[in-house]
């Protein structure tokens, strides 16, 4: 990867997680009206997509750290930029929407399009990318050998 690759992945990553986070923090103020009654929504859904957001921040912030030492090529690591993006972005917004409509989402239930709707989200935009970024970052761990090699032979 090079100088340049890093610190466009940089910019795009931090920036995500400025955003998350700030949109996690915001949520706080929504949770906050629910706690008190002043509009209706489930207290723990607008917790957890409180949580979703500065966490999800804090994962994105992560793969800053740990992109130099995934040994696949360009591609495979926007990809994989990519899911944990859309992951970390849909289980906040996702999990925002569940406390307005006030369902669970865990399951496929009888007569309740909301909850379906927001059960097939979640496995679309939430569970899939996730795994599959979690299963590349496993995976990916480990410099490439000739990558390496070059880079002690330069400071001989």
């Amino acid at each position: 990867m090079t100088i340049k690759d890093a610190n466009r992945y940089n910019v795009i990553v931090t920036r995500s997680a400025a955003i998350l986070f700030l949109l996690g923090l915001l949520t706080g103020i929504y949770v906050t009206m629910v706690a008190t009654g002043k509009i209706e929504g489930n207290i723990g859904a607008s917790l957890a997509a409180h949580l979703n957001g500065i966490i999800g921040a804090m994962i994105l912030l992560s793969l800053i750290l740990i992109l130099p030492g995934i040994k696949y090529g360009h591609g495979y690591k926007r990809a994989m930029i990519l899911m944990f993006i859309i992951s970390n972005y849909a289980n906040w917004l996702i999990t925002l929407i569940k406390s307005f409509l006030q369902v669970e989402g865990i399951a496929i239930v009888y007569n309740s399009l909301s909850n379906n709707i927001i059960h097939v989200a979640l496995v679309i935009l939430v569970v899939i990318p996730a795994l599959t970024g979690g299963t590349m970052w496993a995976f990916g761990i480990g410099a490439r050998q000739h990558q390496v090699n070059n880079v002690a032979e330069d400071h001989l």
